[in-house]
C-alpha cells in the first residue's frame, strides 16, 4: 500500500505522524478553524454542500478535502483503505494533524464501509480460541479420570470428543460428578471418604468456577439452622467480593477490542469466575461472533480513527474522547477525531440542517422533552450494564435529570407502546425506542430539534432512490424529513450498548458547554463501529439560553458535564462522611 505504509511496515513518515499526535494540546471549545470538510470530487452536489458549509460557518478553504471515491452509500473495505491513505497524507501536510479536531462528511460521501473480505487477525483469533477450547475439553476429560479414581471406579472414564458440543459436555459433566459423589459416599473409611469429598469439591470448583460455588454457599446459608454458621457466612462474603471483582475485571476487558492482546487475559478471568465449563461456553460465543464477520462500520466512525496505526477490525474500538478517558494519556498517543455528517434526504434539507442550527442557537432551543421508555426498568433498579433494561433505565434517568435540573417540560412514557400521532407537540428533544425502521409521526418538531431513536437500522439509508415506490421509514431519514436538524443512528446492527446513553448525552447538550459533536463524542462508547451523527457539528442549541442548573447534579453527571475538575468541586461541598462515597461514584 502506498503512502504512510510500506510493505506492511510503518515508514519513518508514519513514525513522525504518530509522534506528532503525542503533543496535541488539550481540547477546548470546537472552533471552525478546527473543522475539516470531506466531499466527493466527482459529485457537484457534494462539492456545493462543502462550499456552502465552509462559507456559512467560516471553515477555512484549506480545510476542505475532495476525495476520489464513488458517490454512493456503500464503500468497499479496499476502497476505504485507499481513501484512508489519502486522508492521512493530507493530515500530515501543513500541520493539519495538530489543527484539525473534527471532520464533517457531506452529501454523497459514502455512508458505510463494508465488511472485510479477508481479515487475517480475525482468523488468528478464531484459531487461537479453537485451540484453547480443545485444551479445556481435555481438562474436563482429566477431571473425569480423577473423579473415577476418587470414587473407586473400575471401568475407564468416558472421554469427550475434542469438538464435543456444549450439550454433550454438560451431560458428561453432570454424569461424572453425580457418579463420583455416589461412589465417594459409599466409601466405608470415614477419613478416606472425607478426603475424597474435599478433592471432589476442588475439582468441582475448577470445573464450574467461583460463581457457582458462591451460589452453592448461598443456598446453604438459606437452609434451616445455617444462620449461626459464622464460618460459612465469612466464606460466602469473601467469595462474593471476589466474584464482584472478577465481574468488574471481565467487564473492563470485554470493552477492549477483540484480539490476541485481549483474549488470553480474558480467558483467565472467565475461568476463575465460570470455570472450565463456562469458559468453553464463552469461547463458543466468541467464535460465533467472529464467524459473523462484524468488520463493517460507518464511514464516519472509521474516519474517527484515521490517525491510528493499524487496529483490529472485528466489532469496535474504544472511543478515547469518551468522558471515561478524561484522566488517561491515551488520547495524546491515539488521536481520535470527532466526525459529524451533513446529509439529509434532499439538498434543501441538508442546507436546512445548517441554517436552522445557526438561527436557533442565537436565542436557544425551546420546547418540550419527550422520552419514551418501555417499562423494562424501575427508577433506581440495578441493571446489567449494556442490557435492554440498562438503557431503559437510562431513559428514566434522563427524565429525572431534566425534570430536577431544568425548567423544561418533560413528557415521559413508560408503557411498552410508543408515542402515537399527535402525542408530541412542541418537541425540542426526544429519545425513545423500539420501532425498528418504522418511524412513528407523533411529533410536531420545534425548529432546531434534536432527537434519536434507539433501534438497529435507523441510519442504514438517508436518501431514497429516484422514483422509489416505498420510501424508507428509518427514523434518521424520516426525522430529518419531518423537521429535526440533528439525529444519530446505526448504519449496521450496533447492539444497544453502542448508543450514547440519553441521560449523559442530553446532560452535555443541555449544559451549553458543548457543541453537538462534542456532546456526542463525550458520551459515545465506541469507534470503528456502526454509529453516525447527522447534523452541524458546531450547533450549540443551548449555549445562548442554558437550561441546566449544575449545582444539584449527582456526582457522576457533574463529572460528565464538567470533566475531572468536577470531582474536587463536588467533594468540597460534601460532608466528610460522604467524601469516600463520592470518590467511588465518580471513578471511571
Amino acid at each position: 500500500m502506498n503512502g504512510l505504509f510500506v510493505s506492511g511496515r510503518m515508514c519513518v513518515g508514519c513514525f513522525l505522524f504518530v509522534a506528532a499526535i503525542a503533543v496535541t494540546p488539550a481540547a477546548a471549545e470546537l472552533l471552525p478553524s478546527e473543522v475539516a470538510i470531506i466531499c466527493v470530487r466527482s459529485s457537484k452536489e457534494s462539492r456545493a454542500v462543502a462550499k456552502y458549509y465552509s462559507d456559512t460557518r467560516g471553515v477555512p478553504v484549506g480545510n476542505v478535502l475532495a476525495l476520489d471515491v464513488p458517490p454512493a452509500a456503500d464503500l468497499s473495505r479496499e476502497d476505504w483503505e485507499k481513501a484512508r491513505a489519502v486522508i492521512r497524507r493530507w493530515l500530515s501536510e501543513e500541520n493539519r494533524l495538530q489543527k484539525i479536531r473534527c471532520f464533517v462528511t457531506v452529501y454523497d460521501v459514502p455512508l458505510k464501509v463494508a465488511a472485510a473480505t479477508d481479515d487475517a487477525e480475525q482468523q488468528r483469533v478464531v484459531e487461537f480460541l479453537r485451540a484453547e477450547r480443545r485444551i479445556r475439553v481435555q481438562q474436563l476429560n482429566d477431571f473425569g479420570q480423577a473423579l473415577n479414581k476418587l470414587s473407586g471406579g473400575t471401568a475407564a472414564a468416558t472421554m469427550l470428543n475434542p469438538d464435543a458440543s456444549m450439550e454433550d459436555i454438560k451431560k458428561q459433566l453432570d454424569s461424572m460428578f453425580a457418579n463420583a459423589q455416589t461412589g465417594i459416599q459409599a466409601i466405608s473409611d470415614e477419613a478416606r471418604r472425607n478426603a475424597s469429598l474435599q478433592q471432589l469439591q476442588a475439582i468441582y470448583f475448577q470445573a464450574v468456577g467461583m460463581n457457582m460455588m458462591m451460589q452453592s454457599m448461598q443456598r446453604q446459608l438459606q437452609s434451616p439452622g445455617a444462620a449461626n454458621n459464622l464460618q460459612l457466612r465469612s466464606e460466602f462474603d469473601a467469595s462474593r467480593g471476589r466474584v464482584i471483582g472478577l465481574r468488574e475485571g471481565r467487564a473492563a476487558m470485554e470493552s477492549m477490542p477483540f484480539g490476541l492482546d485481549r483474549e488470553p487475559f480474558l480467558l483467565a478471568v472467565i475461568q476463575l469466575s465460570d470455570g472450565v465449563f463456562g469458559t468453553i461456553a464463552w469461547i463458543d460465543e466468541q467464535i460465533d461472533v467472529m464467524n459473523k464477520n462484524e468488520t463493517y462500520a460507518s464511514f464516519d466512525s472509521e474516519l474517527s480513527l484515521v490517525a491510528w496505526p493499524r487496529y483490529p477490525l472485528i466489532r469496535w474500538q474504544p472511543n478515547t474522547l469518551h468522558y471515561r478517558y478524561d484522566q488517561s494519556a491515551l488520547r495524546e498517543f491515539k488521536k481520535t477525531f470527532m466526525v459529524s455528517r451533513l446529509e439529509g434526504p434532499t439538498l434543501k434539507l441538508t442546507r436546512d440542517m445548517v441554517d436552522q442550527a445557526i438561527a436557533v442557537e442565537k436565542t436557544g432551543l425551546t420546547g418540550k422533552v419527550y422520552l419514551d421508555a418501555r417499562g423494562l426498568a424501575k427508577p433506581g433498579e440495578a441493571t446489567q450494564p449494556g442490557s435492554y433494561q440498562d438503557y431503559d433505565q437510562a431513559v428514566l434517568m434522563a427524565a429525572d435529570l431534566i425534570q430536577k435540573n431544568t425548567n423544561l417540560e418533560v413528557v415521559l412514557d413508560t408503557k411498552q407502546e410508543l408515542f402515537k400521532e399527535g402525542d408530541c407537540p412542541d418537541a425540542a428533544l426526544y429519545c425513545g425506542w423500539y420501532s425498528l425502521a418504522k418511524y412513528i409521526d407523533a411529533f410536531d418538531w420545534k425548529p432546531g430539534a434534536v432527537g434519536y431513536h434507539m433501534a438497529s437500522a435507523e441510519a442504514t439509508v438517508l436518501r431514497d432512490p429516484p422514483n422509489v415506490e416505498a420510501p424508507s421509514q428509518v427514523w434518521c431519514k424520516r426525522m430529518l424529513e419531518d423537521g429535526v436538524v440533528a439525529t444519530l443512528g446505526p448504519t449496521y446492527e450496533p447492539y444497544i450498548s453502542a448508543f450514547p446513553r440519553p441521560n449523559e448525552f442530553f446532560a452535555c447538550l443541555l449544559s451549553g458547554d458543548y457543541t453537538l459533536v462534542e456532546a456526542y463524542y463525550r458520551t459515545l462508547p465506541f469507534t470503528s463501529w456502526t454509529m453516525t451523527l447527522l447534523g452541524d457539528p458546531l450547533y450549540s442549541p443551548f449555549k445562548a439560553n442554558t437550561p441546566l442548573q449544575k449545582q444539584n447534579l449527582d456526582a457522576l453527571t457533574r463529572r460528565i458535564v464538567d470533566g475531572p475538575s468536577a470531582f474536587l468541586d463536588t467533594v468540597g461541598n460534601l460532608p466528610a462522611a460522604t467524601e469516600a462515597a463520592a470518590s467511588d461514584a465518580t471513578a471511571p
